[in-house]
């Protein structure tokens, strides 16, 4: 090279220098860029001199459309239809900037400039287009069919390949793997994917895409199988290389006892060894019939065709939609297409989580499929009025249902990093989105096949669980789904950080299919969980390595409570609504579809139950106020507890005092504790508005309007102290002046375990204390419905369908 390349007055290259002159290059450019959009916002006057007035019509454009400027100047672009046709429009614009070599940023959005969001169009996306370049070979050959046999061979190939290449997903694995032969049997086919994606994961490089389940699984295997039990703290090391840096670091890395974990990965996206495949091959060939035979077809037809096949049906549907999708783009529908491609989509979870967010409805809301898919169809009808003519001048591209609702789903990621932005749940410029989401990605990894003994294990696998390490204290781990461990430096404002935090194991125990709602442990090693869909779930938690659910019940609807005991071993209770069910736990049956015993004890819904030491009586709390003592041997009420001592509003939660003395307590929405005796008598202990220095009601923060309900009491395993969580945001050390400050909304839990005093808020903050200090603090994913602990593991309910495990607090 010329001596112009390298340091003057020699001809060696120096790639630091000339790096170097780039990057100087770029932030000039972007300097510019900024000094003319400042002159811009000071004057506009002067911005337009000597340029030409606008037409008329585009005058009338822009004041009908929402302008860029206005949604970024708080933060990010407002949940509403006009901030999500904002939001796509921006989108566009980073691409069109980035494909015309415009120095990075491309955007003003902080959260954009880290989030990694699909293309508006999905023909824009690097995978897509190397998809399409593979499939121009079947393209000829379609063209070239003169019989209907020799198109459904060649549709059979299409809906082959396209399977194999979007079930790992990445364009690495996708290039290699090229085109499958229609007539491939289901165990070659595994063979192929097991071969190029372990040739690929050897060299360094992932063959599982990260964007999607269930390669994204996979894809986090790979990464825990070349950086071991170390993976969060190097992760954000290697993030900061160059990729082919990175490759050659991964590669120098590759293990046997890891080839052992990420083959383990590979046969879960596989689903049980090659059960997809076949289950594939044989959808193909009446996908091939349909199309060949039929002529145009509806999309919703080829969508539910195909989801129909094992391992196909993910995410309702949309993963199917996606293989149709690319089927859309060869000339097998260049005659007519998919009559109905703008009138229906399936509707995956993040979808339905945004049409709820813009419509303003409460999470999980339950809504028919048809009202959400017309709330979409409204949505859609709109760009007429929102989507812009020319973006960055350049006429801008169509809109189909389908690209709106897949931005709808990256529009929820995307709210949902703002939310976690503007409460600091990760505090900006900590680490970026982009490395989080690869951090995340560790929280998913469940590998069904054990290690072998001989191998070196570097983590602990649980059958049907997914198990990650949390890093220590510098290095908080954040994700897309706001699982953040907040444990970083002291120096970060408003964390409250241990000098040596413990490491923490985070799992998730499946089986529910809504959201769990309670939970409660015994000390014999069991797990008992209800949830909303009507179920309840008793968990072995005695397995070395292994906890599963082994007995499931079915109860007529919500399950609001759940309670299990040592001292009577075979009885299990649950509360539906104002009645208590009883199961045998001695019979044969693994699903229990009928209650031996059922007692509709309670005037209103019951929010609690729990069983004394003895397992002769049980506490219940319900809405009227009043607390039932129900006799365990006999099924009948031997006591109601209320009265002018009793509560005046919904009883919300009871506890009994460990020892042999009988005590009771309760707590309930008149913010107020209630100690009762065995005659009958209570003491009242009223609660006070919190108003101390550093309360959130004495300084007008988010708690001025919360008043100190009582939501939960937990005894301490000596007895001597009783702990309440408040609707202040504070937890009350009942009889005693201390008061416990540290969330920022309501307490929704409080539990004693051999680590110390645990709480939970609906700032989904979860506290470990230590004295009046939180020891630790930690960001869970949703809010919490209820805790249980057993030996050094934390039991998390929340809002979504698993029972998250926090092990190594003790």
């Amino acid at each position: 090279m010329g001596p112009e390349c390298g340091v003057k007055g020699t001809n060696e290259y120096n790639p630091l220098k000339h790096q170097r002159t780039v990057f100087i290059e770029r932030r000039e450019k972007h300097k510019d860029k900024k000094d003319k959009d400042k002159k811009d916002k000071e004057g506009p006057e002067a911005a337009f001199v000597g340029r030409k007035a606008p037409e008329p019509e585009e005058v009338t454009a822009k004041d009908i459309m929402p302008q860029p400027g206005q949604a970024l100047q708080d933060f990010g672009f407002p949940a509403t239809v006009d901030g999500f046709f904002l939001f796509m429009r921006e989108r566009e614009r980073i691409r069109l900037r980035r494909e015309s070599s415009q120095p990075y940023p491309w955007t003003d959005d902080k959260v954009l400039r880290h989030l990694r969001v699909r293309n508006v169009k999905k023909e824009h996306d690097r995978t897509s287009m190397l998809i399409r370049r593979l499939l121009l070979p079947l393209d000829d050959k379609w063209h070239s069919s003169t019989s209907r046999q020799q198109k459904r061979a060649v549709v059979r190939e299409y809906v082959l390949s396209l399977g194999l290449w979007r079930r790992f997903g990445s364009a690495n694995f996708i290039n290699r793997a090229g085109l499958v032969a229609g007539d491939a049997t289901p165990e070659e086919l595994c063979a192929k994917a097991v071969s190029v994606a372990l040739d690929l994961w050897k060299n360094g490089v992932h063959s599982c895409s990260d964007a999607y389940g269930p390669a994204s699984r996979a894809h986090a295997a790979e990464l825990y199988a070349w950086l071991g039990e170390e993976a969060s703290k190097h992760l954000a090391v290697a993030l900061k290389l160059h990729p082919r840096h990175m490759q050659q670091m991964t590669k120098s890395l590759v293990t046997d006892a890891g080839l052992v974990i990420v083959s383990s990965g590979f046969l879960q996206v596989l689903n049980e060894n090659g059960k997809a495949f076949r289950s594939l091959s044989e959808k193909a060939d009446e996908l091939a019939d349909t199309v060949v035979e039929q002529g145009p077809v509806r999309f919703q037809q080829l969508v539910q065709l195909l989801g129909a096949a094992d391992g196909h049906g993910v995410s309702n549907g949309v993963y199917a939609a996606e293989i149709v999708r690319d089927l859309l783009s060869t000339p097998i529908f260049s005659g007519g297409g998919c009559l109905d491609i703008d009138h229906w989509v399936p509707l995956d979870r993040p979808t339905r989580c945004c049409l709820d967010r813009l419509a303003q409805r409460p999470r999980k809301t339950e809504v028919p499929n048809e009202v959400l898919l017309e709330e979409l169809l409204a949505i859609y009808g709109r760009r007429h009025q929102l989507w812009p003519a020319s973006i960055e001048d350049m006429p801008s591209v169509d809109l189909q249902l389908v690209d709106l609702r897949a931005q709808l789903a990256e529009f929820e990621r995307y709210q949902r990093m703002v939310d976690n932005w503007q409460s600091a749940a990760v505090p900006p410029g900590c680490l970026s989105w982009s490395a989080s989401r690869h951090l995340a990605a560790l929280a998913t990894v469940s590998v069904e096949t054990r290690l072998s003994p001989s191998a070196p294990k570097r983590c602990k696998h649980w059958d049907a669980v997914a198990v990650d390490e949390l890093p220590e204290m510098g290095l908080p781990t954040a994700s897309n789904s706001r699982n953040v461990l907040v444990n970083g430096p002291a120096h970060m404002a408003g964390y409250a950080v241990a000098a040596e935090p413990p490491r923490l194991r985070r799992a998730h125990l499946k089986g529910h299919k809504d959201a769990v709602l309670c939970l409660c442990a015994d000390a014999s090693g069991r797990l008992a969980s209800g949830g909303a869909e009507g179920t309840c779930r008793l968990w072995d938690l005695r397995c070395e390595g292994s906890r599963r659910s082994v007995r499931a019940a079915i109860l007529p609807g919500e399950v609001s409570s759940v309670a299990i005991s040592s001292a009577r071993e075979h009885l299990l209770l649950a509360a539906v609504g104002p009645a208590v069910y009883g199961f045998d736990l001695r019979s044969e049956k693994v699903i229990l579809q009928a209650a031996d015993k059922v007692t509709p004890l309670a005037k209103d819904d019951i929010n609690q139950v729990a069983v004394d030491a003895s397992g002769h009586l049980a506490a219940v709390a319900e809405d009227s106020g009043a607390v039932h003592l129900l006799d365990l041997n006999t099924w009948r009420v031997d006591k109601i507890l209320g009265g002018k001592n009793g509560h005046e509003n919904i009883c919300s939660a009871v506890a009994w005092k460990p020892g042999r003395e009988w005590t009771l307590a309760s707590g309930g929405l008149d913010a107020a504790v209630v100690i009762w005796q065995r005659s009958g008598r209570g003491r009242k202990v009223q609660m006070q508005p919190d108003a101390g220095e550093e309360s959130a009601t004495s300084t007008g923060g988010p708690q001025l309007l919360n008043p100190p309900f009582v939501h939960s009491i937990a005894y301490a395993p000596d007895g001597e102290t009783l702990a309440a969580g408040l609707g202040d945001g504070t937890v009350v050390l009942v009889g005693s002046d201390q008061r416990l400050r540290g969330h920022l909304a309501a307490v929704a839990q409080v539990l004693y375990t051999p680590a110390g005093l645990v709480s939970a808020g609906n700032d989904r903050q979860v506290l470990l204390w230590s004295g009046s200090e939180p020891r630790l603090r930690w960001q869970h994913p949703e809010k919490m419905n209820w805790m249980a602990w057993h030996q050094d593991s934390l039991f998390v309910a929340d809002l979504g369908p698993s029972i998250t495990v926090y092990e190594g607090l003790a």
